[in-house]
């Protein structure tokens, strides 16, 4: 049973799902997530080959009936989804609880030791941690993990594999909706106060590139209709994803607001430039590696504490440019926009980057298979 709560932690479990599936275990497997938008992606990801649940909340009953359900042999959660009725009932029933591709930034770990004694329970009914870097290591480890029981193994989203039915479908929706010849500029996961700032960025863009196409997703696709019409109010023609099922032209459109579950993956593929956000404000950023895989050079704010190492990573190998505040986001798009080769050479530079970190799933898939082989022994 892998939990992969959305859409991003599926895309990133999935080639570990499918190497163990390959490997011809006699595996049953279960995925479960949160959202409409990680059942959606694991629809397109696996078709019937896998099961797919909601989990329900962390409450004792509804988990307890859950495991009466399913009757599981291994749960494999991904990331840092501890969640303590899921966790013990898991512990009780004697069911190997692996966390894979764990992360605990500082400001985590911070919060986390706050409440130490029930952290410190919580992570001693846990059977193995592999988490992503040598500093997440520590920080589980100053929690009371034991150190026999956690392992930094890289982040397993680097091994990004986009299936060509994402791939062919941006570049169907790219010719479909006239953006062939068209600059894009893609803002993605933006909060609040993330907006305004990318607002005042591209009005001046729009006259220095008259082509230039703004596509805009927040975050929390709820706060789309506010967003839009605010871009509305300040003269630029707006439209919706969730209007484009006729395939029309954006011609006449500035700015796209992206307002479907689970279709950012989609739509960096449409996309010149990307900027990630969460960046700009006290959230720590989000995942890099996705427009990344796309070859998009990337833009980020000074608040990278979520994927911090992914970010200096990206930034070394000259994929991605961290900006300070919109004056720096507009100077950098402006020279990027007019130069395509130094698009191409920063694009470039974040594809060599994801090449040079894969492997982790290959180990994951070890590890896993060890485990469940001992289980079925």
């Amino acid at each position: 049973w892998f939990h992969t709560v959305s859409a991003g932690e599926t895309i990133s479990a999935a080639p570990v799902i499918k190497r163990l599936m390959s490997r011809k275990l006699g595996l049953s497997v279960l995925v479960t997530t949160m959202t409409p938008s990680g059942s959606a992606m694991v629809s397109k990801l696996f078709n019937d080959s896998v099961e797919h649940l909601y989990l329900p909340y962390d409450y004792t009953f509804a988990v307890s009936r859950f495991f009466d359900r399913v009757q599981p042999k291994l749960l494999v959660l991904m990331e840092t989804e501890l969640w303590p009725n899921l966790i013990n009932e898991a512990s009780e029933r004697n069911i190997p609880v692996i966390c894979i591709n764990a992360r605990l930034s500082e400001k985590s770990a911070r919060g986390y030791n706050l409440i130490r004694p029930l952290v410190g329970k919580l992570l001693g009914q846990i059977e193995f941690v592999a988490c992503q870097y040598q500093q997440h290591l520590e920080r589980f480890e100053s929690l009371g993990l034991q150190a026999n029981k956690i392992s930094a193994l890289g982040n397993m989203k680097f091994d990004i594999d986009l299936p060509a039915e994402i791939i062919n479908g941006s570049s169907e929706r790219k010719r479909s909706w006239g953006l062939t010849d068209r600059l894009v500029w893609i803002a993605a996961s933006t909060h609040d106060g993330e907006e305004q700032i990318v607002l005042d960025v591209y009005e001046p863009l729009k006259e220095r590139y008259p082509d230039l196409l703004l596509i805009l997703v927040p975050r929390h696709p709820v706060r789309a209709k506010k967003i839009g019409q605010h871009f509305a109010a300040n003269g630029l023609a707006v439209c919706y994803e969730s209007d484009r099922n006729n395939g029309s032209s954006l011609s006449n459109i500035d700015v796209l607001i992206g307002d479907v579950m689970g279709s950012l993956v989609d739509l960096y593929g449409l996309a010149d430039m990307a900027f990630v956000g969460g960046s700009f404000v006290q959230v720590g950023g989000h995942n890099p590696i996705e427009p990344a895989a796309y070859g998009l050079p990337i833009l980020v704010g000074p608040h990278q504490y979520n994927f911090s190492e992914v970010m200096t990573e990206f930034e070394k190998n000259g994929g991605l440019i961290t900006v300070l505040n919109g004056k720096e986001l507009l100077e950098r798009l402006t020279f990027l926009f007019g130069s395509e080769e130094e698009r191409k050479k920063m694009g470039s530079a974040a594809l060599t980057t994801i090449e040079n970190n894969r492997g982790t799933t290959e180990k994951l898939t070890d590890l896993l298979e060890t485990r469940i082989s001992g289980i079925v022994s």
